[in-house]
């Protein structure tokens, strides 16, 4: 009975398993600057540029698709102020991070897509496309050195690039 559901559920999705896409983004972003804690332990941890690379493979395709995806995302410096000469003067991050992401009208011209955050892909010329996005990496507390200033943090991220797709 197990072996006659696996073969059923292959054969479901044999179709969308041979038409499998991959998609490589590069992109450039910004962190969005954030005030944490209150005084006299405020930090203003200021906005820094961010580097990301994503790879996405097509799992089922359609009208609506479903992608699994991994993104990189490096940010060498974020500035950090603050009044309390203990505080960590500035922090660098990188972020590796798998994901899912669900992209509506796949194919067309523009296909918005919804990750933790948003975007869409528009379709520059063949296999080559523009990409604007909007992503929220909720993380732990970097180790600011102020012991009011540990929770977790969201580290907002917009950016842009290109995207290379292949494999249709």
């Amino acid at each position: 009975m197990r072996k006659q559901f696996l073969f059923l559920l292959f054969f479901l999705f044999a179709r969308s398993l041979v038409a499998q896409k991959n998609e490589v983004g590069l992109a450039l972003g910004g962190l969005v600057p954030q005030d944490r804690g209150r005084v006299p332990n405020k930090i203003s941890l200021s906005g820094g540029l961010s580097y990301q690379a994503n790879y996405a493979h097509r799992v089922i395709g359609g009208r609506t698709a479903l992608y699994g995806e991994v993104h990189f995302l490096a940010n060498p410096q974020r500035v950090v102020g603050s009044v309390n000469p203990a505080a960590t003067r500035d922090v660098a991050t990188l972020y590796v991070t798998p994901g899912v992401q669900v992209k509506f009208a796949a194919g067309s011209a523009l296909s918005p897509y919804v990750a933790l955050g948003g975007g869409a892909d528009a379709k520059f010329w063949r296999w080559i496309g523009l990409r604007a996005e909007i992503r929220d990496f909720y993380t732990g507390s970097p180790a600011y050195n102020i012991p009011a200033v540990t929770v977790r943090q969201h580290n907002v991220v917009a950016g842009g690039g290109f995207v290379l797709k292949w494999g249709e």
